[in-house]
């Protein structure tokens, strides 16, 4: 899936002839390589660019739920345009990259999810109630071994670049649960924001975003729920 900016083409890829090593590219620029915290067998769906960032639409194996099972969740991530990667060893690897969950969900007290997002469409801004909004429509469908069913759902580029200034998400342990970073933990430059040179970053914002990709918060659906929905009673 790709976006192309001032002759500069960004894609989600993979860089290898097996397909086992996916990658966020850009010349010279690239996600870590067989990492499963920044990439987990994604499939991409959607990519579009808008302000400081270029924004990709994906579902992976979830690692967050690794410890109950496998699991794919739909995901949306951002790069900064401007980044020019780190010093030294990491000149070659993305200091911005971020991502989180997109929730397609019906609402209630047992929440039934649509995980796994199929297609998006383009940036589309029009007027929702009493204010302005820049949405992107995503069709989702269920797991394979769940009751079949669809939808589509809408998320709005705020929402979704709130998602990106909230909580951190980690793993403190093997075995542990993934819960949020203690926001006093979160070193400062922020991890994934844009800078005039990424190049000249601290270790310490580059070896905390080089373990915390992951949002704490999912985006969730504009309306509240799925604008439609179709589910198998078979």
């Amino acid at each position: 899936m790709c976006s192309f900016l001032y002759n500069e083409l960004y894609s989600g890829t993979v860089a290898d002839f097996s397909g086992l090593d996916p990658i966020i590219y850009r010349e010279h620029l690239q996600t870590e390589q067989y990492d499963s915290l920044s990439l987990n067998a994604p499939n991409f769906v959607g990519s579009f660019t808008q302000g400081d960032f270029v924004y990709f639409f994906f579902r992976e194996t979830a690692v967050e739920f690794i410890n109950c099972g496998k699991a794919i969740f739909s995901r949306v991530a951002r790069v900064c345009k401007w980044d020019k990667g780190g010093p030294n060893r990491l000149k070659n690897r993305w200091t911005s990259y971020l991502k989180s969950r997109l929730n397609c969900s019906m609402p209630g007290d047992f929440p039934f999810y649509f995980d796994e997002i199929q297609s998006t469409s383009n940036l589309v801004e029009g007027r929702y109630g009493h204010a302005n909004s820049k949405l992107i429509y995503g069709v989702f469908s269920t797991a394979p071994n769940a009751i079949a069913g669809s939808a589509i759902c809408a998320f709005s580029l705020q929402e979704i670049s709130d998602t990106f200034e909230g909580n951190f998400k980690e793993q403190s342990g093997l075995n542990s649960n993934w819960l949020p970073v203690n926001p006093l933990n979160v070193p400062d430059p922020r991890p994934g924001s844009c800078h005039n040179d990424s190049r000249t970053l601290p270790d310490l914002t580059l070896n905390f975003k080089k373990t915390h990709s992951l949002m704490d918060e999912t985006v969730p659906a504009f309306f509240g729920s799925p604008i439609l929905t179709r589910v198998s009673t078979m």
